[in-house]
């Protein structure tokens, strides 16, 4: 059985439109105070996401466990960024952002797994591997510099780590297309969350 590998090859040229309209409108939107259009217009990048997604099953050879895992991962990825935006507000909601982009990570990983055109366990013995060291290095080092300010979080904190970092690892280990753009995608999900981490951290 040779497994159906859908490669998604950038946004469309619409997609592309909104997204560099948007994103500068999202930049420009911190610096009023209150955030209210912040909180309005941050929120618009995931569905766009998602209907480029759809627009790419409904012009690609169908994969269709790889479109059901990446659908989930967005929508959850959605109700993060949600989440964490009433977070200054109740606690709660910070538990509940963590856990969304926790689940969406996983169908991140399962995504870049679907999608590699060599099995993970072949790449693993690659020289890419050597890879990894560095991975895990950064993991703990940067969980040692946040343990002292964790308090009760360090479990749910560790745990996010260890997922966010294997997802990190998946896209190091990719082999297909595009796998560039996985990895530099994944990358700036850690660089994203280790600010987050060390902003609410100082805060604290």
């Amino acid at each position: 059985y040779k497994r159906q590998v859908v490669h998604l090859s950038g946004l469309s040229h619409t997609g592309k439109i909104y997204l560099f309209l948007l994103v500068p409108a999202i930049i420009v939107s911190l610096t009023f105070e209150p955030p209210v259009f912040f909180k309005i217009l941050k929120p618009l990048i995931i569905p766009l996401l998602i209907i480029e997604v759809y627009q790419k099953s409904r012009s690609s050879i169908v994969n269709l466990s790889l479109f059901r895992w990446l659908y989930a991962a967005l929508i959850l990825s959605w109700l993060g960024d949600a989440f964490l935006m009433f977070e200054a507000r109740d606690s709660s909601f910070f538990i509940l952002g963590l856990s969304s982009f926790l689940m969406a990570h996983i169908g991140y990983m399962i995504s870049i797994i679907i999608t590699s055109e060599v099995t993970i366990s072949k790449s693993i013995k690659s020289s890419r591997s050597l890879y990894l060291v560095f991975i895990v290095a950064y993991a703990m080092l940067f969980l040692s510099i946040l343990y002292p300010g964790l308090g009760e979080m360090q479990f749910p904190v560790f745990i996010y780590a260890f997922v966010i970092m294997a997802m990190v690892a998946m896209s190091v280990l990719r082999s297909a297309t595009g796998s560039l753009v996985v990895l530099a995608g994944a990358v700036l999900f850690v660089l994203s969350d280790s600010t987050l981490a060390l902003s609410l951290i100082h805060i604290s």
